[in-house]
């Protein structure tokens, strides 16, 4: 028998309640939902917010979208499969949201929510954090946590016995304080500090020293000099002004007493001074009897061949006369040895003046690169805006040697790596940052396990050269969708694509599709 008063056991790893939409709008699967009503025997419900306490605390998920004015279940306790978590991580703790869900999953956050209006609550754990995840309903029916609290407020016991969000100044005020317990001693002597404290008006007030006693300006010994001339400072106990008097500066030294000499000949410079204007008076020296430029002996050469400098006393030019070049040697005068032909020579044509230049014979250089039976290149080829084109429809194999891979580049990065493995036979792994393409030529039977390191969203693509081989997928700790448990036997060059759905370790899930002669997969 399934059935208990009330209920039906549908599943052994859920509990599930009936319940009505009424909401006038739909409410996905996944959405938490709290009681908003009844109608009948059928509990109402809607979405539900932790910003407002009416719609708090949620009763569970919805198992399946319910339409508006329909009959549905809600998981209240269990696991809820076929909604996407690819947002969260594995073992979040989900809270409800101060923004509800809908038409459209929503409702949950792996944060718990802030403000002193938001509820907490925990209502589960992320199992499966994919598209299709899992989740575990743990937490229904109350607000499971420490409200929020908001700034300067604290919890404080009110007359019914509950805590209440109290502000501290409030709190503080309500403390009755009996000044009268504070002992305050006072000092008999009014003149000196003291604090006193008046039981009656609950005033407190300090008495300051009294600053008769404090010492009086008049008290420093202030020394004036004898003479008024001389410089002092003197302060006066009535005005309480201090006055300073400067030294007599009739008595320093003036510019008078100072010797001036000046020289005796106007053409002399000299520094004079006028104790009457105060004036500096500089009288240079007289330019006149300078040497002038018609003093200097200029000596020109009277042929005209030879290079001179001549300068002209009246006009003040300089003129120079070149050399004359026209006896100097000609290109004629130069002899020019020119090789044999086929060495590299420069001639030079006395009668035309032309120069004339015959290059090295080449003829013994190569034609074609083809005559170089192992070329290499010393840099990198540059194709200069051209096509690496084979001749009579033939292939263009690039092959690296080894466990070398082929990296194909595009604006200076890698965009393909192909990774190349020859004489694969038995178990193998496969890795997609080794090369998403994955040129294997098989000497015996291979069997994928799946990925070095599960990367979710990662796939590889195997082009498989084989004769006769079979390919298989092991799942002891895998999982690979579309294979139908049967092991391919290859013939030719196949191709075979895996992706990575679920990288949990130990439990990655696969899809595989195949190109070739496998054609059941």
């Amino acid at each position: 028998d399934n059935t208990v008063a009330g209920a039906s056991v549908t599943s052994s790893n859920k509990t599930i309640v009936e319940v009505r939409n009424t909401t006038g709008s739909d409410i996905a699967k996944g959405v938490p939902v709290y009681v908003s009503g009844h109608s009948g025997t059928k509990i109402l419900v809607a979405p539900a917010d932790a910003d407002d306490a009416t719609k708090m605390p949620a009763i569970g998920l919805m198992n399946a979208t319910l339409s508006n004015n329909s009959n549905g279940e809600v998981i209240s306790f269990g696991l809820l499969t076929g909604i996407d978590l690819s947002t969260f991580s594995i073992g979040d703790t989900l809270y409800i949201d101060t923004t509800p869900g809908g038409a459209t999953f929503g409702g949950l956050t792996a944060t718990k929510p802030t403000g002193e209006t938001a509820a907490i609550q925990n209502i589960g754990k992320v199992a499966r954090n994919v598209s299709n995840g899992e989740f575990i309903v743990s937490g229904p029916g109350r607000s499971n946590d420490v409200p929020n609290l908001d700034d300067d407020q604290f919890f404080l016991g009110n007359s019914s016995n509950q805590a209440v969000a109290t502000d501290f100044s409030t709190a503080v005020q309500a403390i009755s304080i009996d000044y009268t317990d504070l002992s305050v001693t006072t000092n008999a002597e009014g003149e000196t500090a003291a604090l006193s404290y008046d039981n009656t008006t609950g005033t407190f007030s300090f008495t300051p020293v009294a600053i008769d006693d404090l010492i009086g300006l008049e008290d420093l010994s202030v020394t004036t000099g004898a003479a008024s001339g001389a410089g002092a400072l003197s302060y006066d106990n009535t005005t309480g002004v201090f006055t300073f008097n400067p030294a007599d500066a009739d008595d320093l030294i003036t510019l008078t007493d100072l010797s001036v000499t000046t020289a005796a000949a106007a053409e002399t410079s000299a520094l004079s001074y006028n104790n009457t204007t105060g004036a500096f008076t500089f009288t240079p020296v007289e330019t006149s009897d300078l040497i002038a430029l018609d003093d200097i002996s200029v000596t020109t050469v009277t042929d005209a061949e030879t290079s001179a400098l001549s300068y002209n006393n009246t006009t003040g030019v300089f003129t120079f006369t070149p050399v004359d070049i026209s006896d100097l040697t000609a290109l004629d005068d130069f002899s020019v040895t020119t090789n044999s032909a086929g060495t590299a020579a420069l001639s030079y044509n006395n009668t035309t003046g032309v120069f004339s230049y015959t290059p090295p014979d080449l003829s013994s250089y190569l034609s074609n690169v083809s005559e170089d039976t192992t070329p290499q290149l010393g840099g990198d080829l540059d194709v200069n805006g051209n096509s690496i084109v084979s001749a009579s429809n033939g292939n263009i194999v690039i092959e690296p040697n080894g466990t070398g891979l082929t990296d194909i580049y595009a604006l200076g990065e890698v965009t393909e790596k192909i990774r190349t493995r020859t004489g694969v036979t038995g178990s193998i792994t496969l890795d997609p940052t080794e090369g998403p393409v994955d040129y294997i030529t098989t000497s015996g039977n291979i069997t994928v396990t799946g990925f070095d390191t599960p990367i979710a969203g990662a796939s590889v693509t195997m082009i498989i050269s084989s004769s006769s081989h079979t390919v298989a997928f092991d799942e002891t700790n895998s999982t690979f969708y579309g294979v139908d448990s049967e092991d391919p036997t290859l013939t030719g060059l196949d191709l075979i694509h895996v992706f990575c759905l679920d990288d949990t370790t130990d439990a990655e899930v696969y899809i595989v599709t195949h190109v070739g002669g496998y054609g059941s997969i």
